[in-house]
């Protein structure tokens, strides 16, 4: 039995099987939205904000929302695709998103 096809006590036969139909599994719960990802969401809207200050492009963005988090980036992107760049370099130092790439739960069993 090779690593691709050992069985993963944590995933029923039928999501395995959804992943190797699809390359992808959604597993509703697997982070914590409050604690794993909303503080990434609101890293990002604050990035955001920092870039479009920087290249001197109005800020119409409202307060951080886990559902507009990302408002903005289109502006971004349209004045400079480069500046989308930046936002991406800058995600990758979010201590949030550190967190999340380290986690135990990522690891294989």
């Amino acid at each position: 039995m090779n690593a691709s096809s050992a069985p993963n006590p944590r995933l029923s036969p039928e999501q395995v099987r959804q992943f190797h139909e699809q390359g992808f599994l959604v597993i509703p719960g697997f982070y914590d939205l409050a604690k794993d990802i909303a503080p990434i969401q609101k890293g990002i809207h604050q990035i955001i904000g920092q870039v479009l200050k920087r290249h001197g492009l109005p800020d119409t963005r409202g307060p951080f929302q886990p559902a507009t988090f990302d408002e903005g980036y289109q502006a971004l992107i349209a004045a400079k695709r480069a500046h989308g760049g930046e936002v991406y370099d800058a995600i990758k130092q979010i201590p949030a998103f550190l967190r999340l790439l380290g986690t135990p739960a990522h690891e294989a069993q």
